[in-house]
């Protein structure tokens, strides 16, 4: 099958699109990681690293500050 430059354009654009989504999420997964041991919840770091529901969860809470206000 003949590729068009269009073709190559947009896989490049979704490859880096997609790395770059990569590396944001696992930075904002190790964020809250530390956070959470920061903050003494030993609890919460093996409920986020064994349910990927719990994870989004508590993603969200992060980012949204919603989590720290609850640990001050």
């Amino acid at each position: 099958m003949l590729r068009t430059k269009a073709d190559v354009i947009f896989e490049q654009g979704f490859k880096q699109g997609f790395e770059e989504g990569f590396e944001e999420g696992y930075n904002e997964f190790f964020d809250l990681i530390n956070f959470l041991i920061r903050h003494g919840r030993n609890e919460d770091v093996l409920k986020v690293t064994s349910n990927r529901q719990v994870m989004n969860d508590m993603l969200t809470k992060f980012k949204s500050g919603e989590l720290e206000a609850a640990c001050t």
